[in-house]
């Protein structure tokens, strides 16, 4: 059988053709737009999946990530100073070079200038050598890709092999724009390769602002902090204790208890191996040379102001002498799991919870162990997830709820050990406190900046009060009708009218605020963090 044949005309051929380069300009164009809108759609898609994002990033690298925001967002202020003024200087050398210099040298003085300054003051400022290196590369190369002539980034994606791979670089590296914009806008534009030059300020100013914003990132923090809390402390606030600007800084506190008879403030954290006292709340801290192994809590037992402490390392509860600050009687506590030791003190019925945080989830035996402190004995034991923990101080109820898991607040009888209530789920809450005018448990929530509002009776659920975000420490000021909110992230003390929910006034102090001790009758808040301890008056 004869096969079949067709014959196209010049005509038709010309037609073809030009169909078929409309149909690929149109296909070209097509993913040219989906490139263009696709960091925007990946910015939306982070944003709606941000939870989930942070919790995975959060599971691989632990406490680096949270130190990572903590110290850039509490030295947010001092970075973006410091960028302003080094992206200024950087534009005055830059102008100046290409004003003045040679055409062939002045990139080349530009550039050389932003390398040298990052790197110099990134060493000035406490980064090591190699820290320095890279940082004054970076910037030197962010510098010399945006400042080159456009017609120099048209011949490069011209050219066949190297056009090829920063061609499929710009296709495959969404955000690639965001620190070679000028090389994106010419590989959109790249078909108008003879399009004029680019005016000189936008051969300087990309590259400036970008290589001032690296710097700036890159600044270490126990410098910048420092700088930040002479310029932007506030007037009201004084540090009894510290500072220390390190990621394991030797005035790491959590926990403040305070003697209401003289006065005394205790101090109890991961750095201290036994607890310090500011005498009558004033510095210098005295350390009272009874080990605790590092345990970041403690507590005042009863009336007669005795301080509890743990020893984590021994499983030991300590009841210290107020006069002596000597052990006056101590309860080892068998099969206690491993972690930080939380203590809940309910004078009333001189009950004291003492809680595993069970790191690990490796368990051994009860988490939760209710004391007789007039017998030291253990009368009670619960099991129970235990991330913070407070008592209800007109019953004997004690309050539970974990940070690392968003299962709201449960409440226990401390005498029989059954669980009372459960409160619906809000978000991972952090630190508690009780508010005894309107019988009620309050609750961080530090990634809404709120406060949770429970009914200690029965747990339902009242409107939450906002506030700071990163919200974790609180203390009451009774006589006031004041809440007292400590954020780990954006350095405030901030104080809530409770009876209207609003907040009165904020006061800058310092990063990773963790605990806030009042003292009403005299207007005087103590605030713990892991890098200090701060006195605030918080009437002023």
């Amino acid at each position: 059988m004869a096969g079949r044949f067709t014959i196209a005309l010049p005509e038709q051929s010309a037609d073809l053709a030009s169909a078929e380069t409309r149909e690929g300009a149109r296909l070209s164009r097509f993913f040219l737009i989906g490139r263009v809108l696709a960091p925007s759609a990946l910015v939306l898609a982070a944003f709606i999946f941000r939870q989930r994002i942070v919790d995975l990033i959060q599971h691989f690298s632990g406490l680096e990530f949270v130190f990572t925001v903590v110290h850039l967002y509490s030295t947010m202020s001092v970075r973006l100073i410091l960028g302003v003024l080094t992206f200024a200087l950087f534009v005055a050398v830059g102008i100046t070079a290409f004003k003045y210099a040679r055409h062939r040298v002045r990139t080349v003085i530009f550039t050389g200038f932003c390398t040298a300054f990052v790197a110099f003051a990134l060493w000035f400022l406490g980064r090591g050598p190699n820290a320095s290196i890279a940082g004054g590369v970076l910037a030197g190369t962010l510098v010399a890709a945006n400042a080159i002539a456009r017609e120099t980034w048209h011949s490069l994606l011209a050219d066949r092999p190297f056009g090829r791979l920063v061609n499929l670089g710009f296709w495959v590296l969404i955000g690639i724009e965001v620190v070679l914009p000028r090389g994106y806008f010419a590989w959109i534009d790249r078909s108008k390769s003879t399009a004029k030059p680019s005016p000189i300020w936008l051969r300087i100013l990309p590259g400036a602002l970008l290589a001032a914003g690296a710097f700036a990132l890159m600044a270490p923090f126990p410098k910048l902090m420092q700088l930040g809390q002479t310029m932007f402390m506030s007037p009201a606030a004084t540090i009894v204790f510290g500072p220390e600007y390190q990621v394991f800084s030797k005035y790491d506190v959590s926990d403040l208890a305070r003697n209401p008879v003289t006065g005394d403030v205790f101090l109890c954290g991961d750095s201290q191996e036994s607890p310090k006292v500011l005498r009558r709340g004033e510095a210098p801290a005295v350390d009272i040379s009874i080990s605790n192994n590092g345990n970041e809590f403690c507590e005042m037992a009863d009336t007669r102001a005795f301080v509890t402490v743990a020893n984590s390392a021994t499983d030991d509860l300590l009841v210290i002498d107020p006069d002596s600050l000597k052990v006056r009687s101590s309860l080892r506590l068998d099969k206690m799991p491993y972690g930080e030791i939380f203590l809940a003190s309910q004078p009333k019925f001189n009950l004291m919870a003492v809680a595993s945080e069970d790191e690990g989830g490796m368990g051994g035996g009860p988490t939760v162990r209710i004391v007789e402190l007039g017998k030291m004995k253990v009368v009670q034991q619960i099991n129970a997830e235990v991330g913070y923990l407070i008592a209800d101080p007109n019953r004997p109820v004690l309050f539970t709820n974990h940070f690392a898991m968003d299962a709201g607040v449960r409440a226990w009888d401390m005498r029989t050990g059954k669980l009372l209530a459960t409160s619906a789920r809000f978000g991972r809450s952090d630190r508690m406190a009780f508010d005894a005018a309107r019988n009620e448990v309050l609750a961080t929530v530090p990634e809404t900046g709120q406060i949770w509002r429970l009914d200690a009776a029965t747990l339902t659920s009242k409107p939450p009060i906002k506030t700071v975000f990163g919200a974790r420490g609180l203390g009451i000021d009774a006589d006031r009708d004041l809440l007292l909110v400590a954020s780990f992230v954006t350095d405030e003390l901030d104080v809530v009218d409770l009876k209207t929910g609003h907040s009165l006034r904020r006061y800058r102090l310092g990063p990773w605020l963790r605990d806030v001790l009042v003292v009403s009758d005299e207007g005087v808040a103590y605030v713990a963090s892991r890098y200090g301890v701060y006195r605030v008056n918080y009437l002023r």
